[in-house]
This record gives structure tokens, C-alpha cells and sequence, in this order.
């Protein structure tokens, strides 16, 4: 097997995204929905529904075009975080940004790993090959062209030897989309749900898995560590 043989070689983290199943989507909507009527209490349940409902409509008139300046056009993934930001927003007008951000990691812990997790090769087929950093360094740097030219993110490698590879990302569509909703703290959530998957992903296969700021609270860049970890 070669390392292009592995799923989503060269595939934007976008594309990948939209290969979701249906099933899976469905899931997730459902585990959602219920989470955010758990966070809800008395007539805040009413007010939510009208803001989702005024949301939805903000959703349906507004210029997509700041996110997608750099050439983003899957219509799969872009319906999918339409509608993550329109709950987003209603929740943020329904509770406040704070309590907006706290349920929606909610709804991370419960659903993000699993889908974040299919966007990446299975771990017994990346264990196959000899040395799994090495397979992540080819893997991520033909993974950044592919991201940065379906206009998902601009970023650059910041260091790429035998023990380690980082990448920064100081653009990215997710916070371009949360901005253009008017709710920037809408992407604190998604990149909470990376934290989520990737530590213990990446740790089975002798990979430390770092991030100590993002682009979703001000900090400048996205910077993506993986360190070899020594035995």
C-alpha cells in the first residue's frame, strides 16, 4: 500500500466533510436538537424557536461571498455549516454568545468525533506503514495544497523534520462563514470539536497532537503541532 492509497489523500478538509453519510448527518441534527432543548429552560424554548426562525431567513438573504473569496464552492459542506450557523446565531440571540458557545460544545462532545474522525485515515491501515509521522508529513503537506486551493484555509508549514511538523493557518473558511453570520465566537465550537478528535487519534499512532491558540478567539495563527513521541 502507498500513502496516496489512504482515504482522503489530497481531499480538503471541506470535501471530506461533505462525504459524510446521511445517516450520520441525521444523527447528528437529532443529538443536536435535543441537547439545545436541554439547554433550554421555560419560555427560553419559545424564544428560541422564533429566533431559529429569523435566523433562518438572515441565513437565506446574506452574501456568502467574504467566506468564499478564495474559491470555496462545495454546496455540501456550505449547507452544512449554513445550518450549524443558523442554530448558532439563534441560540447566541436566544441565551447569550456564552451560553450559546457552552451548548454547542455540548453538541461536539457528543457527535464530533465520530465525524471529524472519517475525514482521516483508520488507524490500523496508517499503523500498517512503518513510521506514522513520516506518513502525516507527506499526508498533510498534499492535504495544505489541496485546502488551500478549494479555498478552505491559507496556511504554510512552520516546521517539517524526522521528529515534528507544524502548520499555521492564518485564514480560514469556517471563521470567514461564522463572521459573514455576524457570529465570529460561532467558530469556537469547531475548533473545540479538533481538540476532541485529534489527541487520542493521533496518540494511537505515537503522535502528540498540540494547539495553543486559534484564529476564533483573536489569536493569530491556527498552530497545528504534531511531535513524535518518544519511547
Amino acid at each position: 500500500m502507498k500513502i496516496s492509497d489512504l482515504k482522503h489523500y489530497g481531499v480538503a478538509m471541506s470535501d471530506a466533510e461533505s462525504y459524510w453519510p446521511k445517516e450520520l448527518k441525521k444523527k447528528m441534527r437529532s443529538k443536536g436538537k435535543a441537547i439545545v432543548m436541554q439547554g433550554l429552560k421555560g419560555f427560553e424554548k419559545f424564544k428560541f424557536v422564533i429566533e431559529l426562525i429569523r435566523a433562518t431567513r438572515f441565513a437565506k438573504k446574506i452574501d456568502l461571498s467574504p467566506a468564499l473569496k478564495n474559491g470555496l464552492n462545495n454546496p455540501t459542506f456550505l449547507k452544512t455549516q449554513t445550518e450549524y450557523l443558523t442554530l448558532f446565531r439563534a441560540l447566541s440571540r436566544t441565551v447569550g454568545t456564552e451560553r450559546a458557545i457552552v451548548i454547542c460544545k455540548k453538541i461536539m462532545d457528543e457527535t464530533a468525533r465520530e465525524a471529524l474522525l472519517l475525514c482521516f485515515p483508520e488507524i490500523e491501515t496508517v499503523k500498517k506503514f512503518e513510521d506514522p509521522l513520516k506518513v502525516f508529513s507527506e499526508y498533510f503537506e498534499v492535504g495544505a495544497n489541496a485546502n488551500i486551493k478549494a479555498g478552505c484555509f491559507k496556511m504554510h508549514f512552520a516546521e517539517k523534520t524526522d521528529n515534528a511538523i507544524e502548520f499555521h493557518v492564518n485564514w480560514c473558511a469556517w471563521l470567514e462563514l461564522a463572521r459573514v453570520f455576524e457570529i465570529p465566537e460561532g467558530c469556537i465550537p469547531n475548533c473545540y470539536s479538533d481538540d476532541l478528535a485529534f489527541p487520542e487519534y493521533f496518540k494511537e499512532l505515537g503522535i502528540k497532537y498540540t494547539r495553543t491558540q486559534t484564529l476564533a478567539i483573536n489569536q493569530k495563527p491556527c498552530n497545528f503541532r504534531f511531535e513524535r513521541i518518544e519511547v
